[in-house]
């Protein structure tokens, strides 16, 4: 009976060190009488403010976040400014914005010194984001900490500069604006940018660094923060990913490095109208907070001239003891020589009679098989999902509603599987001739990611720690099951997070990456499921565990007023054919839409507006045609030569308009671009862009005009499609579209609630 409620006081312990590993990310909430520490409630009290209501470039609630903005920075003692102007980047085409950042400054004793940003942006997605987690989240973290800083009195070594960005959501062009005219962008040291993707969970750590990392590592590091959440691989697969956020334009048009912060979770709020200050977990702005407060007070003393090194560290964060790190070269070392450490121990092994190669092979099959088993009940579990729900895909994120019941569905189903096989061969196959096939794997992987992720060889620690266990089978004889369970810890709180993040960071369609780790992690603390009593119980527990959350995520697939539908609309006005049509996004149309579509039009326009997803209509009915006005268009031609014409471009709006995109009817290519008279240089060869299609999008704010001044190397005619839209498709006085039911909300990413007019303008 002691050895069962031994078995069962395990169990406990381990599934307390499983949740530990994961709450451990967060540090705790202080509550605090006093302004002299970092006070969640008074940044909530800014998010609440900001996030009221959409505010997209342009827009007339994006000009009252502004105002209140400069105010509070004015409550602080600082003198704010706002910088404005056109900014245009570069992606498959020309984006183009008139950002208004707002500036302030905090003096240092040492004006020459290179200064310290703190940054976050304070526009929402277009259009119906209220963003307070993205990013008035960071906004708030600032505000805050700056108010706690200030209060202590001490002046900085060098300066600090506060700049809250604006356009980041449409194109960078705030940071780009910034970086590239501002004068205080001549001597910046570092950048801290505060952001989110979701708007709950730990907030990461990443960087944005030309070179090597191990000199802002040291400093992170140093940096007394509590609890941080860091580590390299996430790092690794970051630069993978086409993701930029305004550091990227630090890093790459100035060289200047940056630690920039964001949470992840509940990515299902992501960009939409649920990303309200309801939904922000207040553990994930005060994390924020504490990262803003921690390294503005350790930065404000540091000198940032020398943060360049040619050297990469490897690092994650551990508790109780902050972050670790170790150069690259170094992982390398480790994995070498636990390969060879294996090889030996195998070799004493074979000598002492305690390993069999034999048996070693079998473990091999054993081991492949339940990966590859994982692999494909993770892969196609979801394909089978996918297919039972078709309306997951509505969730353009990737990360449906119920997502999380996923995840603990296929990863106790994978667990249940492995320990109801472990329990038939381990009885065939004895741990020290398991173990080194399951060492082996792991030192396989590191090696895999030093040469492919270098952000993921630190995964040789967890191989380390087995080779400890293998060492005291093989040459202590001893099998002690406490010693194992405390080796296993490491693990655990290494490798555990990933199996929950990566369906989160990469979407739900990834779970099978958390299926292969669920059982990567099983191979290395095998040793503590050997003579496991409870063992084919606690598989039943856990296959009982699964079912439970594939039903709950069933009960919870439906959309309601707490899981509201995406969906999407627009007015599509098509001057050339003289039509107009009604479009939708949605694969299968809602309550809402779907009497705008009982007769559909075979019309399938071939439009491909900008979309973080490339999504296309879907749908298509027709529409009354309300003649809605068109913008004064004026094309000149300056110069031809031989393969060669140079064109001027202007256009101004007839109506509110709020975003314009242009294509070419045939690649292109482009040179010596100017948008009003401003030379633009995107730091291609010979000052010629890549043949393009998409001409250019911009992102119109007070109605300005644009001009365009550009060469093509054709003699060619061609012409350039316009398509203008303004986001007033519910107000619109003649449409008299209703307002969405409390079950449905805008769709984001993609063009939405918008009246579009499309129209061709030749070029010869």
């Amino acid at each position: 009976m002691m050895k069962y409620f031994s078995a069962l006081l395990q169990v406990l312990i381990f599934g307390a060190a499983i949740a530990f590993s994961i709450t451990s990310l967060q540090p705790s909430i202080t509550s605090t009488k006093n302004n002299t520490n970092f006070n969640v409630d008074n940044a909530l009290v800014h998010v609440k403010e900001i996030s009221q209501k959409p505010h997209y470039t342009g827009s007339e609630e994006h000009a009252l976040v502004r105002n209140y903005l400069v105010s509070e920075l004015e409550n602080l003692g600082l003198e704010p400014h706002l910088q404005s102007g056109f900014s245009t980047t570069y992606f498959k085409g020309l984006s183009i914005a008139v950002p208004e950042n707002i500036l302030a400054k905090i003096e240092g004793e040492n004006p020459d010194e290179p200064a310290l940003v703190l940054m976050s942006h304070y526009d929402t997605a277009v259009h119906s984001a209220v963003g307070a987690a993205d990013a008035a989240s960071g906004i708030a973290a600032i505000l805050e900490s700056v108010r706690v800083y200030l209060e202590q009195g001490e002046q900085p070594n060098q300066d600090i500069v506060i700049l809250f960005t604006d356009t980041e959501e449409v194109g960078l062009n705030g940071a780009n604006l910034f970086v590239k005219e501002h004068p205080w962008a001549e001597n910046i040291g570092l950048v801290l940018n505060f952001e989110a993707r979701g708007s709950s969970g730990p907030s990461s750590m990443i960087l944005e660094v030309n070179g090597g990392n191990k000199n802002l590592i040291n400093h992170f590091a140093n940096a007394n923060i509590q609890q941080p959440f860091a580590n390299s691989l996430m790092y690794s697969v970051y630069k993978l990913l086409p993701n930029d956020t305004d550091s990227t334009v630090f890093r790459t048009e100035a060289d200047v490095p940056s630690f920039f912060f964001a949470f992840i979770d509940k990515h299902f709020n992501y960009h939409t109208a649920l990303d309200t200050v309801e939904h922000l977990d207040v553990h994930s702005l005060n994390q924020q907070g504490e990262y803003a407060l921690s390294l503005l007070n350790y930065f404000s003393n540091t000198s940032l001239a020398n943060l360049n090194s040619t050297t990469d560290h490897v690092y994650f964060n551990f508790p109780f003891v902050g972050i670790i790190h170790f150069s690259t070269s170094l992982a390398l070392g480790f994995i070498i020589l636990s390969f060879l450490g294996l090889l030996l121990l195998v070799h004493i092994g074979i000598r002492k009679n305690r390993i069999d190669l034999k048996l070693i092979g079998k473990s091999f099959i054993f081991i492949l098989s339940s990966l590859l088993l994982s692999f494909l009940i993770g892969y196609f579990g979801w394909k089978l999902m996918a297919y039972l729900y078709p309306d997951y895909s509505l969730i353009l994120q990737g990360f449906p509603y119920n997502a999380f019941s996923y995840i603990i569905a296929f990863v106790s189903l994978i667990v249940a599987a492995y320990f109801r096989l472990f329990y038939k061969y381990s009885k065939i196959l004895s741990l020290s001739n398991f173990l080194p096939a399951a060492i082996f794997i792991w030192l396989v992987l590191s090696l895999l990611a030093y040469l492919y992720l270098p952000g993921a060889s630190y995964f040789v620690i967890p191989a380390f720690f087995g080779l400890l266990i293998l060492t005291s089978l093989v040459i202590l004889k001893t099998n002690n099951q406490t010693l194992h369970f405390i080796i296993s810890l490491p693990v655990l709180f290494l490798i555990v997070p990933f199996v929950h993040f990566f369906p989160i960071g990469l979407g739900i369609s990834s779970i099978f990456i958390s299926c292969v780790l669920s059982v990567l992690i099983l191979l290395l603390i095998s040793p503590l499921l050997y003579n496991f009593r409870l063992l084919k119980g606690v598989a039943f527990l856990l296959f009982c565990t699964s079912l439970f959350f594939f039903g709950r995520a069933h009960i919870n697939s439906s959309f309601n007023s707490s899981q509201p539908r995406p969906s999407s609309l627009v007015y599509f006005q098509d001057e050339a054919q003289n039509k107009a049509y009604w479009a939708s996004y949605d694969p299968s149309l809602s309550t809402w839409n779907s009497t705008y579509f009982k007769d559909e039009s075979e019309a399938k326009a071939k439009i491909n507006f900008e979309s973080k997803y490339a999504n296309r209509f879907a749908h298509f009915a027709s529409a009354e045609n309300m003649a809605i006005p068109t913008s004064i268009v004026d094309v000149q031609k300056l110069n031809e030569t031989v393969n060669q014409k140079t064109f001027k471009f202007y256009i101004k709006p007839k109506r509110n308009i709020n975003r314009y995109e242009m294509f070419f009817d045939t690649p292109i290519s482009l040179s010596n671009v100017k948008v009003n008279d401003e030379i633009q240089d995107f730091g291609f060869e010979d000052d010629a862009l890549p043949k393009i299609t998409r001409f250019l999008n911009y992102y119109v704010a007070n109605q300005e005009a644009l001009e365009v001044e550009f060469t093509v190397h054709t003699d060619e005619a061609f012409n350039v499609v316009v398509y203008e839209s303004a986001f007033n498709l519910i107000n619109h006085p003649d449409l008299k579209v209703p307002e969405r039911p409390n079950t449905e909300i805008p769709m984001p990413f993609v063009l939405n609630d918008a009246t579009i007019v499309s129209y061709t303008i030749p070029f010869l």
